[in-house]
C-alpha cells in the first residue's frame, strides 16, 4: 500500500499536474493518501513527485494511523493533518538530495507519525 502527503501547494504547476492531484485526492496541503499498491498510482504518484512525499506502508501501519485520526480504510482513504512537528525539511528538492519531496520508501512511516 502507498501513503502520500501533498507538501507544497503550487497553483502555477502544469494543468496535468493540478489533474493527477485531484485525481489522487491530495487537493489540500497536509492531505494524506492510503493508495493501493497498483501500477496506475505508482504511475500517478511519481508523475506529482515534487508537490508530494509518498512510500510503502504497510496495511496494518495505516490502519492503526487511520483509526487514531478517527477515519476507516476502504480502498483510497483520505485523512487531513497539522504539518509535522518540527516542520518539514527543505520542500523544494528530493528525499535522495536532503529533501522533503519524492519517494521515500518505507521512511514515509516517520513523516507519518509526526504528522
Amino acid at each position: 500500500m502507498f501513503a502520500a502527503v501533498r507538501i507544497v501547494g503550487k497553483p502555477d504547476a502544469a494543468k496535468e499536474v493540478k489533474d493527477t492531484l485531484e485525481l489522487l485526492g491530495l487537493e489540500k496541503k497536509n492531505q494524506i493518501g492510503f493508495f493501493p499498491e497498483e501500477d496506475e498510482f505508482q504511475g500517478m504518484l511519481e508523475k506529482v513527485k515534487d508537490t508530494i512525499a509518498y512510500g510503502k506502508v504497510d496495511k496494518k501501519f495505516a490502519k492503526e494511523f487511520c483509526k487514531e485520526k478517527g477515519v476507516e480504510i476502504n480502498g483510497k482513504t483520505l485523512v487531513t493533518t497539522n504539518p509535522p512537528s518540527k516542520g518539514y525539511k527543505d520542500t523544494k528538492s528530493q528525499f535522495n538530495q536532503g529533501g522533503s519531496l519524492g519517494y521515500r520508501g518505507e521512511e514515509i512511516e516517520g513523516l507519518l507519525k509526526k504528522m
